[in-house]
């Protein structure tokens, strides 16, 4: 594996797949080894220089350990140091991308980006929506791309936990908490949770005890508090910062709020919460979800104010149902999408596009 975050660091959801990709791994008796950019871990192998530099000294690490396969995911710099092993010593390229681009690509950008795709031998995408937005940003059609979601699993918090969250962040036993994870760390995560602010200031009225709990200690957090000042929300807006187990609000919480405002991803935060049985409403991104049925595992909505806003509301009207469909969400997230489904479908894939062995070969 070639990655830009690995353990410690503050990678979020990519570096929990990871992660939990690589201790699947472990349990399909794969041996895998990590080369990382960021991130703290010893029986590891850490390349701390800029991204510039990080493709050839990543390669020198790849050259140390000479993988059957070369796994690398996201980020640039990872995929070149992949390129060049697989060009002097003819290994076996897989990458997998995780996040949507941040605006339009340049030309030089696309063209870059072409060269360096065509240089694997297999392409995954965390979700069909991402693959279709890097298409049509780049204008490229991926060969023999595969969709490889992440998992979840049941989270395992006690009450106390719970109690001891409410308490650290003063969240009395009235308090309502709408949560939304992992979402002030850029431009369009923070555009949707003032989304949230705003419709929460309409609730308030109705609703007093309302909170907007958001986690994650994100470049936006400062420009966030600032706006939930001036709608005079600041004492109905609670910014956590990093939580050490981000299994503990989501326990807590009585409603699972994912603002999305871009066109792609099955969000690991959406799954964690459907492990969770937990009630989600969710902003549609404009195409059908991948891991969210409308009305039976969450709440689809338009990303408008007064929309959820609605959701809210009804949802906190009708506890009956919320309970129902955060139930129907982790059978769902059960059935669908576990770590071991994904670590096998690698497995697959691994044996799918490494070549064969020439007669006499032992590796």
């Amino acid at each position: 594996m070639v990655t830009h975050y690995w353990k410690g660091s503050p990678g979020g959801g990519m570096r929990v797949y990871l992660e939990k990709l690589v201790e699947a791994l472990a349990g399909l008796s794969v041996d895998t080894r990590v080369v990382f950019r960021e991130g703290q871990d010893p029986s590891q192998y850490r390349v701390a220089v800029h991204r510039v530099f990080f493709p050839f000294l990543g390669y020198l690490a790849l050259r140390k350990i000479s993988p059957d396969i070369i796994h690398t995911h996201d980020s640039w710099f990872c995929l070149l140091a992949g390129a060049l092993h697989r060009w002097i010593h003819g290994s076996t390229l897989i990458h997998t991308f995780h996040s949507e681009p941040a605006g339009p690509a340049s030309p030089l950008q696309r063209w870059f980006f072409r060269l360096l795709q065509a240089r694997c031998d297999g392409v995954t995408f965390v979700s069909e929506g991402l693959k279709e937005k890097l298409a049509e940003c780049y204008q490229v059609e991926f060969h023999h791309p595969a969709i490889t979601y992440a998992g979840a699993e049941t989270p395992r918090v006690t009450p106390e936990q719970v109690k001891a969250f409410r308490d650290r962040f003063s969240l009395g036993k009235e308090a309502t908490i709408l949560l939304v994870q992992a979402f002030t760390a850029n431009r369009l995560k923070a555009d949707g949770v003032r989304l949230l602010i705003r419709a929460v200031g309409e609730l308030v009225p109705g609703y007093p005890h309302l909170m907007l709990v958001a986690t994650r200690d994100g470049a936006f957090v400062p420009e966030l508090k600032a706006y939930a000042g001036q709608m005079g929300m600041g004492d109905h807006v609670l910014f956590t910062g990093d939580v050490e187990d981000p299994s503990i609000p989501v326990a807590a919480c009585d409603l699972f709020l994912h603002p999305w405002l871009g066109k792609s991803g099955v969000s690991l935060v959406i799954l964690e919460a459907m492990a969770s049985c937990k009630p989600i409403i969710a902003t549609s991104p404009g195409r059908e979800s991948e891991c969210l049925v409308h009305g039976k595992t969450g709440c689809l909505v338009a990303p408008e104010v007064h929309r959820v806003g609605e959701a809210v509301a009804y949802l906190l009207e009708h506890p009956r149902f919320a309970q129902e469909m955060g139930v129907a969400a982790r059978r769902a997230a059960e059935e669908r999408f576990t770590w071991a489904r994904t670590a096998r479908q690698f497995v697959d894939l691994y044996r799918e596009f490494r070549p064969a062995e020439e007669p006499g070969h032992d590796r």
